[in-house]
């Protein structure tokens, strides 16, 4: 048995930044991407199609109060065709592909410099990634036949996450700097499945 397949695609990114005032500046880029198809070594089932996708986002950057805080903030849209998914079948894994899959989502990176020696760092992020048209049947539960999950959540994908760090420095003389942080994470609940 002999099966060749050949995969390729130009992919593209453009974007514009436009000076906002002295200290804010705002991007928008768009882009597309590209993952080739492939084999599945002990598998019967045919080549995995390629994955394409399509990305657009616009932020905004800035700093303020006299230098003592940085922002930025980022919108950011994602649209898949042939998304290719993992799914394990008895004790073996293989690849497969979902028709269409959207992400949308909002970004925010905030460090603010209270004193010298302090530094609070905020990280947060809000998501939306879902499948738009996809229909498979579950390996674990096959009695049920094929499912659509269109509307379902992408694996690993928590609607809400962020973190919030706070980080002290302070300097000892000749013996160098002492620095005591940490940082708190917290992620609403995600899906190992696509089945959820």
């Amino acid at each position: 048995l002999n099966i060749r397949e050949n995969w390729d695609q130009v992919t593209y990114e453009v974007g514009a930044s436009f000076d906002l005032g002295e200290n804010l500046d705002a991007y928008i880029k768009h882009g597309t991407g590209f993952k080739s198809g492939g084999f599945q070594i002990g598998n019967v089932e045919p080549p995995v199609d390629p994955e394409t996708n399509a990305s657009t986002e616009i932020g905004l950057k800035g700093v303020f109060f006299d230098g003592t805080m940085s922002a930025n903030l980022a919108a950011f849209h994602m649209a898949y065709d042939d998304l290719q998914i993992q799914q394990v079948t008895g004790f073996t894994s293989g690849f497969k592909n979902a028709a269409k899959a959207t992400i949308n989502g909002l970004e925010a990176e905030v460090t603010w410099l209270p004193t010298d020696n302090l530094r609070i760092e905020f990280n947060g992020t809000l998501l939306d990634a879902t499948f738009d048209d996809f229909e498979s049947i579950d390996p674990a539960n096959p009695d049920l036949g094929v499912q659509d999950l269109s509307g379902n959540h992408l694996r690993k994908s928590p609607e809400s996450s962020f973190s919030l760090g706070g980080y002290y420095d302070h300097d000892v003389g000749r013996f160098g700097a002492f620095s005591l942080g940490g940082r708190y994470y917290w992620q609403d609940e995600v899906f190992f499945s696509e089945f959820n």
